[in-house]
């Protein structure tokens, strides 16, 4: 799991309701014996001087915990069941050359089995510290040794304990298997009453891959989803059965994003591309002169969820940009400088709050084109 926002539990309505659409979720084979996770599912301790220590869990997905200074460290649990067996691969980022881990390995009881540490080598993203051990371990620590800067992505232990075999429950309707059909689902851990955690605040979307994809913030949330009233609760294993896919990104058409360390601007296209608005000329004739009341920043560590495309022009707001065409009121949605009527915005989930002007100006410049069709607009994945 990755950067988390907190999800506000109170919000939560129907709760039955949201259990059994849970349940939906879960794979047929999920019901007999769930595959254990060699990656960590929780951070249980951390110093102040490690950053985002919650982006070590779950696996690699180039989103990093990092220690600032030496004697920084994160405890991470690899969850009951889930216990470690085998060596550990650390996949990490050097900030700085010279920087060296310490590695404990502990038993549930937080003893530790084994300790061994290194200066982190240059030019790879992994190592893999051998496990001697005959005891299973639950938790490993991680202490960075020197001053030097780096970076955790994950950790994932070779092998794991073999999960207890599980009776199927009694013949019933049988649960959907997964498939593109739970697309657009939902899904959370039940909150675990720990204020000091917050692994289970983490709202996911299972995408059209089948995999589970995590909303870093609650703006990129909110540029997508207008409350949780749809959001179902999900037990750890079943959620762990969805592979961890890349983090959802601003939904095209509603915010402008820029990065916490450079002042420019920029508008988010599908797949996450940034168009770069060149100056405030440009942000007026597209976004009206309140373009500034859209602009919203991203962490430095989740700019890379983003990749950069060709900077925009006055000649054509960017793709999945919606408004209400000046000459007939009919709303719109844009792509490739080409206008598409649209019939019902809840059909695709759009909201008139990030509707965006468009000018006479702009109408004129654009080709229009019937009704727009594409049911993939509605979701980030």
């Amino acid at each position: 799991m990755r950067e988390v926002f907190c999800y506000p539990t109170g919000n939560m309505k129907r709760l039955a309701s949201l259990l059994f659409a849970a349940s939906l979720i879960a794979p047929a084979s999920a019901l007999a014996a769930m595959p254990s996770d060699p990656f960590a599912d929780a951070v249980t301790q951390t110093s102040l001087q490690v950053l985002n220590p919650q982006n070590a869990i779950g696996a690699p997905d180039q989103v990093y915990a990092d220690f600032r200074q030496k004697d920084a460290f994160v405890k991470l649990d690899m969850g009951a069941g889930e216990e470690g067996t085998g060596n550990l691969t650390i996949s990490f980022k050097l900030q700085r050359v010279g920087a060296g881990y310490r590695a404990e390995f502990m038993d549930d009881q937080s003893v530790i089995l084994q300790s061994s540490g290194d200066v982190l080598p240059t030019g790879q993203a992994s190592i893999v510290v051998p496990y001697t051990g005959s005891t299973p371990y639950r938790y490993v620590r991680l202490t960075s040794i020197k001053d030097d800067q780096w970076s955790v992505d994950a950790i994932e232990a070779a092998s794991v304990v073999a999960p207890p075999a599980q009776n199927p429950p009694p013949a019933q309707n049988p649960p959907p298997a997964q498939s593109p059909s739970n697309r657009g689902l939902l899904v959370k851990l039940p909150d675990d009453g720990n204020p000091a955690t917050d692994f289970d605040t983490a709202v996911y979307e299972i995408g059209a891959d089948g995999m589970r994809h995590a909303f870093p913030s609650f703006l990129v949330y909110h540029s997508w989803y207008p409350d949780f009233d749809n959001v179902a609760l999900i037990d750890g294993p079943n959620l762990a059965s969805y592979a961890l896919g890349a983090n959802v990104t601003v939904r095209p058409g509603t915010y402008l994003v820029k990065i916490t360390t450079d002042p420019k601007v920029y508008a988010v296209e599908p797949g996450g591309v940034l168009r770069w608005v060149p100056s405030e000329t440009v942000a007026v004739s597209l976004y009206g002169s309140l373009w500034a009341q859209r602009v919203i920043d991203v962490p430095d560590v989740f700019w890379k969820n983003y990749v950069v495309g060709p900077d925009l022009n006055d000649q054509a707001q960017p793709d999945g940009t919606v408004g209400a065409l000046p000459s007939t009121g009919e709303v719109s949605y844009i792509k490739n400088a080409t206008t598409f009527s649209v019939t019902d915005i809840s059909d695709y989930g759009f909201r008139s709050e990030y509707f965006a002007p468009i000018s006479s100006r702009l109408e004129s410049l654009y080709a229009h084109d019937g009704v727009l069709n594409d049911s993939d607009l509605k979701y980030p994945y």
